[in-house]
């Protein structure tokens, strides 16, 4: 079962080597290496798309949670919050009540 996730992995980093910008597909490779327990590599993945793309909100979500699994909790909290503000300013409904669910869970709010 390793095989593919690894040739999953495998092929992300060559595709991102022919294109390096590519946020869809740091975003992916980041979601391989969590899914294959590389947290070190995923985070630091996450963490840098987050600082060269802040617009691409799907990466809030998965790094919070990335982060919360991991006792990260302060930083994960950040993480929403920030991914709050961009999607509010996107008018991004969807993602907002997303993130907002993540981070009252998170904080054990109710809406």
């Amino acid at each position: 079962m390793d095989k593919p996730i690894n040739s999953r992995i495998e092929n992300l980093k060559k595709y991102l080597s022919e294109d390096p910008k590519d946020s869809f597909l740091r975003y992916a490779l980041a979601m391989e290496l969590y899914k294959n327990k590389e947290i070190s590599e995923s985070r630091k993945i996450f963490k840098d798309l987050i600082l060269e793309y802040p617009e691409y909100l799907a990466s809030y979500y998965q790094y919070g949670k990335l982060l919360e699994e991991n006792q990260e909790s302060d930083e994960a909290i950040k993480i929403y919050g920030a991914g709050i503000k961009i999607a509010e300013k996107q008018n991004n409904i969807r993602t907002v009540k997303e993130l907002k669910e993540a981070l009252y869970s998170l904080l054990d709010i109710d809406e």
